[in-house]
């Protein structure tokens, strides 16, 4: 697992972290996200391979070098469609 400081826009400190984020609605199968482009303390942004809705809870697994090392409840504060029923999402870590 690799971290580097990223440049803030915001009054967040951001740390770059290589890391595979999966999801699930309501205990149903875990499935894998497509790409995870941004994480931080505070939530995600991420391309899911399914549609998600605004205000939609998740539960987030995280995983870094074969180990799940994070999980936690989540909500997509924004999401964008895109093709083949995925979505570029913002997510918010609950915990």
């Amino acid at each position: 697992m690799e971290a580097t400081l990223v440049r803030n826009r915001r009054n967040t400190r951001r740390t770059r972290l290589e890391a595979n984020l999966s999801y699930r609605h309501n205990r149903q199968d875990w499935r894998s996200a497509v790409a995870t482009i941004e994480i931080t303390v505070r939530g995600a942004r991420a391309v899911l391979a399914s549609d998600a809705k605004v205000g939609e809870s998740l539960e987030i697994s995280l995983e870094a070098d074969g180990l799940s090392y994070y999980k936690c409840p989540a909500r997509v504060a924004w999401s964008e469609s895109l093709a083949g029923g995925k979505s570029l999402v913002g997510l918010e870590f609950l915990s």
